[in-house]
């Protein structure tokens, strides 16, 4: 899987540093998680979550977003295993929805 970063011809072409140019770039998701996590999708019903516009487009990324069907399995995974263990297994935040 292709991770993605910023450039460092970015940074040259703007005149900032690496380091200036990574905090730009991974504000950007820290934004994001903080309003995701403020929504608190892990409470709400499926009715509830259709009238949630909690979708971002990023240029050269695309759309992220998810579905309910997604927010049911963490809730499942949380009450199963509680929110340390869900944390620690950061690779499950990749599984395909439709495996779910």
């Amino acid at each position: 899987m292709r991770t993605s970063r910023p450039d460092p011809k970015v940074a040259e072409k703007h005149g900032i540093t690496v380091k200036e140019l990574n905090d730009i770039y991974y504000d950007m998701f820290a934004f994001i998680k903080e309003k995701i996590v403020a929504l608190d999708l892990l409470n709400v019903s499926e009715e509830e979550f259709n009238k949630i516009k909690a979708s971002f487009s990023i240029p050269n990324i695309g759309k992220l977003g998810t579905n309910y069907k997604r927010v049911k399995h963490f809730q499942e995974k949380l009450k199963k295993y509680g929110r340390n263990k869900v944390k620690e297994n950061q690779a499950d935040v990749h599984v395909n929805s439709d495996n779910c």
